[in-house]
């Protein structure tokens, strides 16, 4: 779980172009942004994320991506980081394998 005051604002979070120097940032960073990748699969259609995805893989900055997939969702940037944050910070992700069978 990330703690509120390990929490990185996702404007920091996704533009960061080395990882954090500090160890706590580090497992911050990737149990954020593992929970961020588990939200957006959640709250929103999976295809809304391929799009997304896409977006960022063909050059458009995170934040120009989110309001292009998911703008109508959110107000705005801090809108949704609201709403991310609070599961961010209440929760463990949850990875799922994908090699499981149910029994």
């Amino acid at each position: 779980m990330v703690s509120a005051t390990s929490y990185i604002p996702l404007e920091e979070l996704t533009s960061l172009e080395a990882y954090p120097s500090d160890e706590k940032k580090v497992q911050a960073f990737y149990m954020e942004s593992a929970r961020l990748v588990q939200f957006l699969l959640e709250e929103h259609p999976e295809q809304n994320f391929l799009r997304f995805i896409q977006s960022i893989a063909g050059g458009v900055k995170f934040q120009d991506a989110l309001n292009q997939i998911y703008g109508g969702s959110y107000q705005d940037l801090t809108k949704f980081e609201e709403a991310f944050k609070k599961k961010a910070i209440s929760s463990v992700p949850v990875i799922k394998d994908s090699d499981s069978k149910s029994e």
